[in-house]
């Protein structure tokens, strides 16, 4: 049974966090706007993938530790909106699409909400699990600790990219739902290959190996976690 795109009975739910993602959006982004644009301009300009990111601030003034946890909320409201656009959009009839019963005590919209959430939230609990265990096998806390923070941080500009565009998708329907979320996937995959290349071109002065073998490492990292949440997604 596929999810109810809008049943009435969680009209204010969806309202409430719409409203509560777009509130944090604007407030991290009036804030912090010169550490947003310092670190959009340490993650995409080429001519410094050799340098680390905390570079960029050369006056030392890096994003605190309330900082990064408002950048990673606000990566974790897009990705979770991703989630429930897709699932309950029906964006691509081609693809399975997750299906839901209503829990005890809870409306069908309301699980939607709360799975979509879950699954983002075990999707980087396991990311993380991923990048601390491979780093004690091969004994690269410092490569880690680059990747996971890194990955964050580029995960966060394409969250503040997408994160408007995704609260109108929550309320749009049709083909033009569809062309902005081939948009948005097409801008995903350019995010994700420029974050691999400074990977691998700013990871080598953090790992011992080669080149080679810190893309095989990142793919490894950055793809089977993926697949296998799809596969888990889609049996649902």
């Amino acid at each position: 049974m596929q999810w109810n795109p809008m049943p009435e009975a969680t009209f204010w739910n969806m309202n409430l966090w719409i409203v509560a993602g777009l509130l944090l959006y604007a407030w991290v982004v009036q804030h912090y706007f010169r550490q947003v644009r310092i670190l959009f301009s340490a993650l995409f300009d080429l001519r410094n993938f050799d340098k680390p990111v905390r570079a960029a601030f050369r006056d030392g003034n890096m994003p605190s530790a309330w900082v990064n946890f408002l950048f990673f909320c606000v990566s974790f409201t897009s990705y979770a909106w991703w989630v429930w656009i897709v699932c309950v959009k029906d964006v691509f009839p081609a693809l399975p699409v997750l299906g839901v019963h209503p829990w005890p005590g809870w409306s069908q919209g309301q699980a939607s909400i709360a799975l979509s959430v879950g699954l983002v939230a075990c999707w980087y609990a396991v990311k993380y699990l991923v990048v601390r265990f491979v780093a004690f096998v091969m004994d690269e806390s410092r490569f880690a600790s680059f990747v996971w923070k890194t990955g964050l941080y580029y995960d966060l500009a394409f969250s503040l990219v997408c994160l408007p565009v995704l609260a109108l998708c929550m309320r749009l329907d049709g083909l033009l739902l569809k062309v902005i979320i081939c948009v948005l996937i097409a801008l995903y995959c350019i995010c994700f290959i420029v974050r691999l290349l400074r990977f691998v071109i700013e990871g080598k002065s953090y790992s011992r190996f080669s080149p080679l073998h810190i893309f095989v490492y990142l793919c490894a990292l950055e793809i089977l976690p993926f697949v296998c949440f799809w596969r888990i997604f889609c049996a649902l």
